[in-house]
């Protein structure tokens, strides 16, 4: 048996179909022929697109170029078109911000990132008489440790001391009302000035200190989020629910108990002051920052708000639990007064 009839039987009892085969190998290798023009092809077509992108964002008037194509070159390409975005309201030298702005609102005007309103925390303050007496007693002790003013320089001792001695409301009172930021979150006092003549020089002290309802206040920041030095306005009259600084908060009254919970309170606070537009412009007056005395407490979290934290925003879930506690034990005193009558016989 010669070679080529070896090779047939051999094929033949392997059920090989060698011509098929090769047909098949053929057009594979055309297909890959195909795919790698395909994708030449393609990266071409999007090193071509890149160029041309290029091209339209010069023609818009931005000027630059971007190196690579990863995220990181992307950002630093737009940074100088982010900055022409941005209002520079503020000091230069700061870059970020501690009040970002949202939903496209370029506004000043931040609103209290609680969502349980200043109203609510007052009635809490001096509704509830667990809360109220811890906070009486911090604010007695508080103001009792505060002993008189010192200074190296003499004549500023002698300036600070006279002030706070001869107010028309007392040191005591005065810290009391700075005080009511344990509930508010903030407090704001309208400083009076005067001038007396002191060690036979005519000096400007403070003489009162007015307090201004913190639910009557709505802040107004620069980019960075410091408070502006015109940053203060106050809704004089037409102040309605408990304050435009709460956007998310409304006072309600409950003939029962007296409160009703804040609607939005459940779904927690902001993450930070959002910036909104919505404001009263008729009826407001602009208190300028250096006339005032602002004081603020700020949470655990340390969030730089000039609305600050109230101490009472942990206890507001139990406290609203207490009140429907106490609806339910009027219902059921109400129940068992009027029992119902039951015939024995």
């Amino acid at each position: 048996m010669n070679q080529k009839s070896s090779a047939k039987l051999v094929n033949s009892q392997m059920g090989i179909d060698w011509k098929s085969l090769d047909s098949r190998l053929q057009k594979q290798t055309v297909d890959n022929l195909q795919l790698d023009k395909l994708q030449s092809t393609l990266e071409k077509e999007n090193k071509s697109i890149q160029k041309q992108s290029v091209k339209l964002l010069n023609n818009a008037g931005i000027n630059g170029k971007m190196e690579g194509g990863n995220v990181s070159d992307i950002i630093s390409f737009f940074q100088k078109e982010n900055r022409l975005l941005i209002p520079q309201d503020g000091d230069p030298s700061i870059i970020g911000t501690a009040a970002p702005y949202q939903y496209n609102l370029f506004s000043d005007l931040i609103v209290n990132p609680s969502s349980v309103s200043t109203t609510e925390f007052q009635k809490m303050a001096y509704g509830d008489p667990v809360i109220y007496s811890s906070l009486m007693y911090m604010a007695t002790v508080i103001s009792d440790m505060i002993d008189r003013y010192r200074n190296d320089d003499k004549e500023k001792e002698d300036l600070v001391n006279h002030s706070l001695d001869n107010m028309v409301i007392s040191k005591t009172k005065m810290i009391r009302y700075m005080l009511t930021a344990m509930w508010a979150g903030f407090s704001l006092g309208e400083k009076v000035y005067n001038a007396k003549k002191l060690n036979g020089s005519n000096k400007i002290v403070i003489s009162n200190v007015i307090p201004i309802p913190p639910n009557s206040v709505i802040f107004r920041v620069d980019n960075s989020g410091q408070l502006k030095e015109d940053g203060i306005v106050q809704y004089y009259y037409n102040n309605l629910w408990t304050g435009y600084s709460n956007l998310l908060s409304f006072n309600q009254h409950n003939p029962v108990t007296g409160n009703n919970p804040n609607p939005y309170a459940k779904k927690g606070d902001l993450d930070t002051p959002l910036r909104t537009v919505w404001a009263q412009p008729i009826g407001t007056v602009v208190i300028p920052r250096r006339k005032v005395m602002h004081y603020a407490i700020h949470g655990n979290d340390g969030l730089l708000s000039p609305y600050g934290r109230s101490m009472l925003r942990s206890s507001y879930q139990y406290y609203v639990q207490k009140q429907a506690l106490l609806q339910i034990s009027l219902v059921a005193a109400n129940y068992k007064s009027s029992p119902i009558p039951v015939n024995l016989h």
